[in-house]
C-alpha cells in the first residue's frame, strides 16, 4: 500500500505538477488554488510518513528480502 501510496504521489507532485499547476491557474484564475494543491500534496506526505514504520535498528537484508 504505501509503495503505491509513493509511486502515486511521485507522479503526481514531480511529473504532473507544472500542468497541474497551469491548469490550476488556468481554471480558478489564482495562484491560491496552486497553494492549496500543494498542501494537499503536503498532507499526503505526512500521511505517508505517520503510518511508515521505522527501519533505523532493523537488519535491511532481511527487510529487502521480504516478499513485497
Amino acid at each position: 500500500m504505501l509503495q503505491f501510496l509513493h509511486m502515486w504521489r511521485r507522479a503526481i507532485s514531480g511529473g504532473f505538477a507544472p500542468m497541474i499547476a497551469t491548469g490550476l491557474l488556468a481554471y480558478f484564475g489564482t495562484i491560491h488554488a496552486i497553494s492549496w494543491y500543494l498542501v494537499a500534496l503536503g498532507a499526503i506526505t505526512l500521511i505517508a510518513t505517520l503510518v511508515s514504520r521505522e527501519t533505523a535498528f532493523e537488519d535491511m537484508q532481511r527487510i529487502m528480502s521480504r516478499p513485497h
